[in-house]
């Protein structure tokens, strides 16, 4: 009789819709919490055990930017968590601005600060927030370096949020990341983001990025918790009359250790779009950064720019480029430093602009062609030379992402330079594509190993991906690196992180943790990371040496030479006299730390941070 009553009140909890046993974890949600109580709501609330991680109480899951769309939002518990599913229509004849899609009620404990992943750097940050913050202030973890200021309780970086008014170079943000030490609550946005287009946006910024709907993320602080906030520009992010567009908020919970681990549906999501990666392999063995040309180096009788370190002047008077001196000599020098290779920056020539024209501090737009007269048939041999002496040579292209255009606005020829103007590179554009495969082809016809390409995020996403494609394609022997971040770019190159500004966290080159997210996201792709030695960092080679065992493929730039060599003619034996303006980074090959090497280290059937339990952290070395 019990048993039978016993299946009688099983059968009513059915027919009373009782949720449906989650199905067994796979893959890196084995790591996440699995005794989680998801209640779906309203309210959304999560709890495990008796502790609350979760409690959106009566806070809205997004937030309307503009009238007129119908939003639908369902919260569905999956295996670690849940998944907020949005389904955004217009049913208006108006481009609407898309809402904000909110994840509130994060309970994180911030007495002394929480931890938060900021995708643009890779790596995760502690952000002491406690005396900054206050309730209702912001905290930006998307796009920039925190730069704080005070400004309504706000706390706003670098590069702003521009949905209160700041410019904003565009930072694509679709994850964030927050833990307190104890708990780690992760959320990603999943979409195609070049599917969605906004064909009514502005054709002057559609030309670049803004036709698509481009999130940000930001943690507000409440009086009882935190909300996760995945925000869109409310001028150019918008839905256009009859679009319906459908998003994934996915929101996983784990251990502390394992926080990284709660964008796995986000990893997933990466593998299903890019299911062949094609970006360079890790290589972390440093090279040198040679500045062949400088703006500040600009003057009349050096209208390139050429840099003096490696200058000689002809009968005439002007300054050209020996580079077959230049090759000779870092041919000499390097290898016996230590360094894997060389960055030949500035191959042409690079300012031939007065200081007070509005490009003066823009790199001209001619990658391999435009040489001066003598060069063209040099540089291949120097080349050669350096790759003889064992030596990688990486090439690097300025502004690959635009098109030079003449008064007339009309494109120039290859070759042709002093651009009057420009405009986003298009690969649609026969006589763009034309011209930009011409570049690439005379620099592939030099003999690189590598090939940088700097402010190519200015160009459309999917044009973007595109031309990398075409560039892995015809010249399936070059890797590829771009000055991009987003993770969709790293599936097809390496990632490139430089110097920025005094107001920057990377300024003097702070680089302090792994590239994690990068890591994580493309297994084993690179991350390049151009250092400048300054006296700041104290110990030069002690630390490129930590940056390469944390997996990033260091350029360091040389310190300036001593004294002027104006008169000197045999430039390979003034640039050995001089090897010590090349810090020494001979001595034992550099190997990753034993939590990122990728090798099970100690025998335990499990290999690296976060999964083996003796890796404290992705910089330990005793696995």
């Amino acid at each position: 009789m019990r048993f039978a009553l016993a299946l009688l009140l099983l059968g009513l909890a059915a027919c009373r819709g009782a949720p449906p046993a989650l199905p067994p974890p796979e893959g890196d949600a084995r790591y996440l919490y699995q005794d989680l109580a998801v209640d779906p709501g309203p309210p959304l609330r999560v709890r495990r055990g008796s502790e609350v991680l979760l409690d959106a109480g009566g806070a809205p899951l997004f937030v309307p930017r503009g009238g007129g769309l119908r939003v639908g939002v369902e919260a569905v518990p999956r295996p670690g968590g849940f998944d907020l599913v949005y389904r955004v229509e217009n049913p208006t004849g108006e481009r609407v601005p898309m809402p904000d899609l909110v994840v509130p009620g994060v309970r994180l404990a911030a007495a002394d600060g929480l931890w938060l992943l900021n995708p643009y750097k890779l790596y995760r940050e502690r952000r002491w927030l406690a005396d900054e913050i206050g309730h209702g202030g912001y905290l930006v973890p998307a796009a920039g370096w925190f730069r704080y200021r005070d400004a309504g309780g706000r706390i706003v970086p670098y590069e702003s949020d521009p949905l209160y008014g700041a410019e904003t170079n565009g930072a694509y943000a679709p994850v964030v990341v927050a833990s307190d030490g104890r708990h780690a609550v992760g959320a990603a946005l999943i979409y195609d983001f070049l599917a969605y287009r906004d064909s009514g946006a502005p054709v002057g910024v559609r030309e670049v990025k803004k036709d698509k709907l481009y999130p940000r993320t930001r943690v507000v602080a409440r009086s009882d918790g935190w909300d996760y906030v995945f925000a869109f520009d409310p001028d150019l992010g918008r839905v256009p009359p009859g679009a319906s567009y459908r998003f994934v908020v996915a929101v996983r919970f784990a251990p502390d250790r394992y926080w990284l681990l709660t964008l796995a549906p986000y990893k997933a999501f990466l593998d299903r779009r890019f299911s062949h990666p094609t970006a360079s392999p890790r290589d972390p063995r440093p090279r040198a950064w040679i500045a062949l040309s400088y703006p500040g180096n600009t003057e009349a009788r050096n209208p390139r720019g050429w840099s003096w370190y490696y200058n000689d002047l002809d009968e005439e008077g002007r300054a050209y480029l020996p580079i077959a001196g230049v090759a000779e000599g870092l041919a000499r020098v390097l290898p016996r430093r230590g360094y894997a290779g060389a960055m030949l920056h500035g191959l042409t020539g690079q300012y031939y602009v007065p200081r007070d024209h509005p490009m003066y501090d823009e790199i001209p737009y001619p990658f391999a062609t435009g040489f001066e007269p003598g060069m063209a048939d040099a540089v291949g041999p120097a080349i050669a030379r350096l790759r003889s002496a064992g030596l990688r040579v990486a090439l690097w292209w300025g502004i690959a992402g635009m098109m030079p255009l003449g008064e007339d606005g009309a494109p120039l020829p290859v070759g042709a330079w002093i651009p009057a103007r420009d405009r986003p590179y298009r690969p649609d554009r026969e006589g763009d594509r034309t011209r930009a495969l011409a570049e690439v082809q005379a620099a592939a016809e030099l003999g690189p190993d590598a090939v940088g390409l700097d402010a190519y995020a200015r160009m459309e996403e999917g044009a973007a991906l595109g031309w990398l494609g075409d560039l892995h394609e015809r010249w399936p022997g070059i890797a590829v690196a771009a000055e991009l971040q987003t993770d969709l770019y790293h599936r097809r190159a390496a990632i490139f992180l430089q110097r920025y500004r005094e107001d920057s966290d990377l300024d003097r080159n702070r680089i302090e943790r792994a590239p994690v997210l990068a890591s994580y996201l493309n297994p084993g792709a690179a991350v390049w990371a151009w250092v400048y030695p300054w006296p700041e960092l104290g110990d030069v080679a002690a630390h490129v040496r930590r940056l390469a065992r944390m997996g990033y493929t260091v350029f360091l730039s040389h310190r300036p030479f001593a004294g002027a060599y104006r008169d000197e003619p045999d430039l390979a034996k003034r640039i050995e006299g001089q090897a010590d303006a090349f810090p020494d980074l001979s001595g034992p090959p550099l190997e990753l730390y034993a939590c990122l090497n990728g090798r099970d280290d100690d025998g335990d059937g499990l290999a690296d941070w976060p999964y083996d339990p003796g890796c404290s952290a992705p910089e330990d070395d005793a696995e």
